[in-house]
């Protein structure tokens, strides 16, 4: 069973997404030299599909997404003067200081 990267606890897929699994036909998609080796639930966790990837690949995961700063870093009931609304939006809109703020946020 797959572990949590951290913690090293066992993670379990719920029933509903088993469900999902077989009513969307997903197993059927996946990487044959993982579900060769496990349980096809297992290759949908990226530490178990990883190393059978056979291609060159990059993977990248940004610091914070749109969704984040509009919700969480910079929501609009936090700034009722609307001086991030601008950058909340579209990043290229942020000042110096809002980016230096964001960068620090990631830290």
């Amino acid at each position: 069973m797959a572990k949590h990267c951290t913690t090293g606890i066992e993670l379990r897929i719920s029933s509903e997404r088993l469900i999902l699994l077989d009513t969307q036909g997903s197993a059927k998609n996946l990487s044959r030299s993982c579900t060769s080796r496990m349980d096809s639930t297992s290759c949908f966790f990226p530490q178990n599909v990883v190393p059978t990837i056979q291609t060159s690949t990059f993977i990248l995961n940004a610091a914070y997404d749109v969704w984040q700063i509009q919700q969480s870093l910079a929501p609009g009931s936090a700034d009722p003067h609307g001086y991030w609304k601008e950058c909340r939006f579209d990043y290229r809109s942020c000042s110096s200081d809002q980016i230096q703020f964001l960068q620090g946020v990631k830290e």
